[in-house]
């Protein structure tokens, strides 16, 4: 006799977390790499964006500057 849906639904979950919670105890460098990589090409690109900006304000400024009104 089969198990009913619902029971071999709740032990696949079981299952699963199972084999998530043994994962979790060995260290995984490529996770770690990937993540530190993502954080440092966030920042970078923040910082570029902020300067791509800072230059055009100061374009305006200095336009605006020479410009008699």
């Amino acid at each position: 006799m089969s198990k009913p849906a619902r029971e071999r639904f709740f032990n696949s979950l079981k299952i699963t977390a199972d084999k998530a919670s043994r994962q979790q105890g060995t260290p995984n460098v490529g996770n770690i790499a990937f993540g530190l990589g993502y954080i440092v090409g966030q920042a970078i690109v923040w910082v570029v964006l902020a300067g791509v900006i800072l230059v055009i304000i100061l374009f305006i400024i200095n336009r605006n500057k020479r410009r008699p009104l």
